[in-house]
């Protein structure tokens, strides 16, 4: 008797749209990228192998199954997208990547995973004011994320095209690490943005004096001027921060500085006079501000705090209190 033996093969295409059928789950795009953000890694897995377009778009953003797997931190299934052969450097419709989107949320074994594979860590996002992972993961004071991009070749002189740092990113945060990080990796600490406002501004306006001492101890110019002539100094004053104040006077701040508003040239005793900050005007006085300077209208300080109701201010000014 002769035995024919025949060898029978499965198709791998026909045995994954099998089970996507046996899960009810219909083979379309829209529903490959849902499953995306669900974390499905079963069902992405038999939709690639039954040969779905790995780099379907969703119609409004233009986010691929990668893109939306790791803003969701789904890292098994950036593992299959990228054994496929998706496009890790892909922006969606304003640029941003699947590893700007990882980087922002957190998710740093997906960061890890694309950094891996070989994803452009100094690629930006173009309809995304030029934002680079790390400005991103910056911003959003994920310090872990910071310190592995920073490992991998990201560059902290980058900017965006407002001219912001991932350092200035990072001062919006709120996150004293990330400042103190990327203080020590950036080139030049100093270089401010199109309106002339670099870090140190940042941290005084918004009132992280943590941060402000992070950078003065690092070099920062204490007397660097905004494009409307105010200094760290008199931002300090506006908003009535006597310790940030000292900090700067004791690091070669200077005391009468003028800033011109609408022609009056304005010190930064005039601006804690007319902000009613006590702390502040006495701190001035004790580091010997020149209390008799006018702004060129025959305004002195004391004016300043008199005309917006401060008497007692004025007194102090005037030595009576």
């Amino acid at each position: 008797m002769l035995l024919v033996l025949c060898s029978c093969t499965s198709d791998p295409e026909k045995t994954a749209l099998k089970e996507l059928e046996r899960r009810k789950i219909p083979f379309t795009e829209q529903k490959f990228l849902e499953k995306a953000y669900e974390g499905d890694t079963d069902a992405i897995k038999q939709f690639l192998n039954a040969g779905i377009n790995k780099e379907a778009r969703t119609e409004e953003d233009g986010y691929t199954a990668l893109m939306i797997a790791a803003h969701a931190g789904h890292t098994e299934i950036i593992r299959l997208l990228l054994e496929k052969g998706s496009d890790m450097n892909a922006g969606d419709n304003t640029g941003v990547t699947a590893l700007m989107r990882a980087a922002f949320n957190g998710h740093i074994d997906c960061v890890q995973v694309l950094l891996d594979k070989g994803a452009n860590v100094n690629l930006i996002a173009t309809q995304q004011r030029g934002m680079t992972a790390l400005m991103f993961a910056a911003n959003a004071g994920q310090t872990e994320v910071v310190r592995l991009l920073l490992a991998k070749g990201a560059n902290p002189d980058i900017r965006s095209t407002d001219g912001n740092q991932a350092l200035m990113f990072a001062q919006l945060s709120g996150n004293p690490e990330t400042v103190a990080m990327l203080t020590s990796a950036s080139s030049n600490i100093n270089t401010p943005n199109h309106k002339q406002i670099n870090a140190l501004h940042i941290a005084i306006k918004q009132h992280q004096s943590q941060q402000a001492a992070i950078l003065i101890a690092n070099g920062a110019n204490v007397n660097a001027s905004d494009n409307t002539g105010v200094t760290p100094l008199m931002l300090a004053c506006q908003e009535g921060d006597a310790a940030t104040a000292k900090l700067l006077i004791e690091h070669g701040a200077l005391l009468n500085a003028t800033y011109n508003a609408n022609g009056r040239a304005i010190t930064p005793l005039m601006i804690a006079a007319m902000k009613g900050h006590e702390a502040v005007v006495r701190l001035l006085l004790q580091m010997n501000a020149d209390k008799s300077i006018q702004d060129g209208q025959g305004n002195n300080a004391a004016a300043y705090a008199r005309h917006n109701g401060f008497e007692y201010i004025a007194r102090i000014i005037e030595g009576r209190n």
